[in-house]
Formats: C-alpha cells, sequence, structure tokens
C-alpha cells in the first residue's frame, strides 16, 4: 500500500510538473499576443550547449537593449519556455541561437515584443514550441493515468 501511495504521488508530482509547463507556454503565448514589435541592438550573443553528460542540449543566450516610449531597457529573455534550461526538441534554439549570434555579429537590429504594460519586459520568440508541448502533454497524460492505475489497481 505504501508502494502505491509512493507511486502515485510521484506519477502526480511528474504530471503535474509537466501540465503546469504546458499550460504555462498557453498562458504566455496569449498574454504576449498584444505585445508590441520593437527593434532591438543584440549587445550579447551565444548558443549555450549542453553540459558533458548532455551535450546536444543547447539554450540560445543574449542580452539586447531597446527602446520604448523614450526609454531604453535591456533584456535577456528569449521565448516562452517556463523553464529555461535547453533542451534538443527540435532545432529551433539552435536555430535561435544562431541567428542572435549572425545579428549580433552584422549588428544588425532583431525584432523582439515588448509588453505595454510593463515595457521591461521582453522576448525574442513569443511563439508556442510545438516540439516542446508533443513532448511534455504526453507525459503529463500518462504519469496522471499511471498515478490513477497506482491507487485504483488491484487490491491486496
Amino acid at each position: 500500500m505504501i508502494l502505491r501511495l509512493f507511486c502515485a504521488v510521484l506519477f502526480s508530482v511528474i504530471g503535474t510538473f509537466c501540465a503546469w509547463a504546458v499550460l504555462n507556454s498557453f498562458v504566455g503565448a496569449s498574454s504576449a499576443s498584444n505585445w508590441v514589435a520593437v527593434k532591438a541592438d543584440v549587445l550579447q550573443a551565444k548558443l549555450a550547449d549542453g553540459e558533458s553528460r548532455n551535450p546536444k542540449r543547447y539554450r540560445a543566450k543574449a542580452t539586447y537593449a531597446y527602446e520604448f516610449q523614450g526609454h531604453k531597457y535591456e533584456g535577456n529573455r528569449i521565448d516562452l519556455d517556463p523553464l529555461a534550461f535547453g533542451d534538443n526538441v527540435g532545432t529551433w534554439r539552435e536555430d535561435t541561437g544562431s541567428q542572435l549570434i549572425a545579428a549580433k555579429s552584422a549588428r544588425r537590429p532583431i525584432n523582439v515584443w515588448v509588453d505595454p504594460a510593463s515595457p521591461s519586459e521582453a522576448l525574442v520568440d513569443r511563439d508556442i514550441h510545438w516540439g516542446f508541448i508533443a513532448l511534455f502533454l504526453p507525459i503529463a497524460v500518462v504519469s496522471f493515468f499511471a498515478a490513477y492505475k497506482c491507487v485504483a489497481g488491484k487490491k491486496s
């Protein structure tokens, strides 16, 4: 019985975490849909690859400067990812990092999306990354199902 409870709690935590990450992406995309496009200068850009145990896990990093309604700001948020730990789902992170590096090298401005209600909040990409959703949503569903099965399984 204790093992079943432990499994139920473990799978519930995993499912809740994955569901939170998916929901956070949708909520972030919805709120960012009203943000305003502004030109920004890339001050720093790099593509951080994963640590030695997972060298193919990428994370685009950048610092950019922009002006909004006469005030100057700096930002470093790249996307809606609530985890910001990088991943190897598709090539989006690697492509974005390369684009930011190229923009910095060429001194070419990029578009960033600025929250008009809070102009210090900005990001480079406000789109949902469907590869992330396609990975985390099934994990959430399977985890919740497994948690249910742990509790509702055969009684001993």
